[in-house]
């Protein structure tokens, strides 16, 4: 691929050579990664973690071969090649759980992660941990709605209107209330826990860079809404591209960011906090 002439990306081959190449350089990237966290950190689950993640930007590798080409297969011709649409679906969504576990071991190979210490005494422990693990599974469901609504609609074309799938519309509509619900909780009660307990601060740090993306995810989906209705013809103006790109990216961002609230959620209320919270609530009925 590197060796593919740059005269020849033009149009939309330059950017989809362009993301072959990018993705390569994550490849890259991720195995440089894994080396330098073998020879400096000891955790076996950390090192185990790393190698999973780079497993998964293999994988992300080969599923996006495999959503132009829909088989394994070699061969450069249009006519022994059909494009994938589930496989273009399942690519989208396992690229921001890769994303995501990259923005996990960034937290985890901080040294705050390595030397804080846990809490053991703290109101309120439970629904701390709890709302910020609903809110990442939450938030996937919702980009497999925005992944399936994404791909299988079918734009203006020959005279004939654009196809949106009822269900992926409805569905991502719809979903994104109960998403933006699940993310404000978990949101508000690392907040609000961090507002109480001076040590949790960087839960309310991470609460409120959540409710910022939240906000201009929900801004941007409005915009590439509009944006996909009213084109009228197949060729895609730059300013929906730019709406719905960033309201991918955001979403991305959004997914990532839960799953860090979560981890440090996990990491500075510790299980024996939920314990002791928890017979203090039964002892005092």
């Amino acid at each position: 691929m590197l060796l593919y002439p740059v005269s020849e990306m033009k149009g939309g081959v330059y950017y989809e050579h362009a993301h072959r190449l990018f993705g390569m350089l994550v490849g890259v990237t991720t195995f440089t990664m894994v080396l330098v966290v073998f020879r400096e950190d000891r955790r076996t689950w950390v090192r185990a973690l790393a190698s999973f993640a780079l497993f998964m930007v293999c994988v992300q590798g080969l599923m996006g071969g495999l959503r132009v080409t829909g088989t394994l297969t070699l061969s450069q011709e249009a006519a022994q090649l059909s494009p994938s649409t589930l496989i273009a679906i399942a690519h989208g969504i396992f690229g921001q759980i890769v994303f995501a576990t990259m923005a996990l071991l960034a937290a985890l190979l901080t040294m705050q992660w390595k030397s804080v210490v846990a809490l053991r005494d703290f109101a309120g422990a439970s629904s701390v941990r709890v709302l910020t693990m609903i809110a990442p599974f939450v938030l996937l469901v919702q980009l497999f709605l925005g992944a399936s609504y994404r791909h299988l609609q079918v734009p203006p074309h020959d005279g004939l209107p654009a196809y949106h799938p009822i269900w992926a519309m409805h569905g991502h509509i719809g979903f994104s209330i109960i998403a933006a619900l699940a993310v404000l909780l978990a949101a508000s009660r690392m907040s609000a826990a961090a507002r109480e307990t001076p040590a949790l601060k960087l839960l309310g740090t991470c609460a409120t860079f959540l409710i910022t993306v939240l906000i201009a995810q929900v801004l941007l989906g409005l915009l590439a809404y509009v944006a996909v209705l009213v084109r009228r013809d197949a060729a895609i103006p730059l300013w929906e591209l730019m709406f719905t790109s960033a309201h991918q990216v955001t979403g991305a961002l959004l997914f990532a960011s839960a799953i860090q609230g979560a981890a440090w959620a996990r990491r500075l209320v510790s299980a024996l906090a939920i314990h002791e919270s928890r017979t203090a609530a039964l002892s005092s009925r």
